[in-house]
């Protein structure tokens, strides 16, 4: 938990920055990026280990930023992650960033699991009618899920939106044992 509160934390600061320039979609593209490369397992390793002096991660951060045209912000943000050593926090941080940038633009992102594959003329269809019920222009990602008998599943924020055969069927086997009882 206090993880989440100092990315959280981090993640307002940057994109107070960032929103001041207007460069909001720009930094959030170097701090994703960025979060990217540091999720490889064996420079997080490295990078995360105590015997890895703060001077060194801090060179291995600055060697990165210079081997692309970061900002000066997103440099200078680098630095101090480095300097507090929460470089560890950038990949939580960057998913937060994305959350407020969308807040921003009216967006809420989610998740469809489908039994099968949607069609498009589906998908616009499922958009529209979670859009309506939840009043927000929606940014959807769509997986199929073997485990679904068939129907959709949505997770949008803090809503679950259950469509699926699965659902129904517990619900049937709910009234039944209660009928029994």
């Amino acid at each position: 938990m206090k993880n989440v509160q100092l990315a959280s934390r981090y993640a307002k600061a940057i994109y107070s920055l960032a929103k001041e320039t207007g460069s909001q979609d720009q930094i959030f593209s170097e701090v994703s990026a960025l979060a990217e490369v540091l999720s490889d397992a064996d420079l997080k390793k490295h990078l995360n280990s105590p015997v890895v002096s703060k001077e060194d991660k801090k060179a291995i951060a600055n060697r990165l930023l210079e081997s692309a045209s970061f900002s000066d912000i997103t440099k200078n943000f680098v630095n101090v992650l480095c300097d507090k050593e929460r470089l560890s926090l950038l990949s939580e941080i960057s998913s937060l960033f994305q959350k407020f940038i969308d807040e921003e633009k009216g967006l809420v992102r989610g998740e469809v699991k489908s039994a099968t594959d949607l069609t498009d003329e589906e998908k616009k269809s499922l958009e529209d009618k979670v859009a309506k019920i939840l009043n927000k222009k929606l940014l959807l990602e769509y997986t199929k899920d073997a485990s679904l008998f068939g129907g959709v599943v949505v997770n949008v924020g803090d809503y679950t939106l259950d469509y699926s055969v699965n659902r129904q069927l517990e619900r049937i086997k709910e009234s039944l044992s209660e009928g029994v009882q």
